[in-house]
């Protein structure tokens, strides 16, 4: 019975190192991700704000910050960024 068991564990082990190397050979890891990236000026109106985060969002851009530009007339900085293509 002893026998059956370890082969088991011997079979279990090598099974699941074959997942482990075939999910490492899987990774691209060829290059590192690169990014670029973009900054929006916006009035600080809602519906200027909406209209021109959608259109970014269009065009892949995912937004990574925000600030508040006060001054002369509150505006909002959009910091966005996508894979460079």
């Amino acid at each position: 019975m002893k026998s059956k068991f370890d082969l088991k564990s011997i079979l279990f082990g090598i099974l699941l190192g074959g997942v482990v190397v075939a999910s490492i050979g899987a990774a691209d890891i060829s290059r590192p991700a690169t990014f670029e990236y973009k900054t929006l000026d916006v009035n600080s109106s809602a519906t200027d704000l909406d209209r021109k985060l959608n259109e970014a969002a269009s065009e892949d851009w995912t937004v990574v910050a925000t600030s508040l530009k006060t001054g002369d007339g509150n505006r909002t900085l959009v910091i966005c960024k996508r894979a460079r293509r």
